[in-house]
């Protein structure tokens, strides 16, 4: 099995993998949220957000999380990671995701619904 969240307890610094396979090379550019300074974003040569890299409080989330076989619950045409059950209370898209967070400055980040399935089809997540 694919460890697809990592977090390093030493430095509080988080990684998920939004596809399943990330190869050597693949990380074309990195990019800032727009809305929140601790999530990083790594793109591909296709503009399509593989990783994420999140730091300081906002890695917190991902303490207890781990990789399940299930990684994503699916719904209609749209799948979810939620690192919790907290509600959300603001959100942002990117690049054909929608970053949930449980607070109303985009901080606090609990998950992903990957919106645009034509970008990240079922195969590669």
């Amino acid at each position: 099995m694919i460890k697809r969240i990592e977090f390093n307890k030493e430095v509080k610094i988080g990684y998920i993998q939004v596809i399943k396979e990330i190869k050597a090379g693949m990380v074309h550019e990195t990019d800032e949220l727009k809305v929140n300074p601790y999530i990083n974003l790594d793109l591909d040569k296709d503009n399509r957000i593989i990783g994420l890299e999140i730091f300081r409080d906002e890695a917190n989330a991902l303490k207890n999380a781990s990789s399940k076989d299930n990684f994503y619950l699916k719904r209609d045409n749209m799948y979810s990671l939620r690192l919790n059950d907290n509600e959300v209370a603001s959100r942002y898209s990117y690049l054909g995701l929608e970053f949930c967070f449980s607070e109303e400055n985009h901080r606090g980040f609990i998950g992903f619904d990957i919106l645009d399935i034509s970008k990240y089809p079922e195969k590669t997540l």
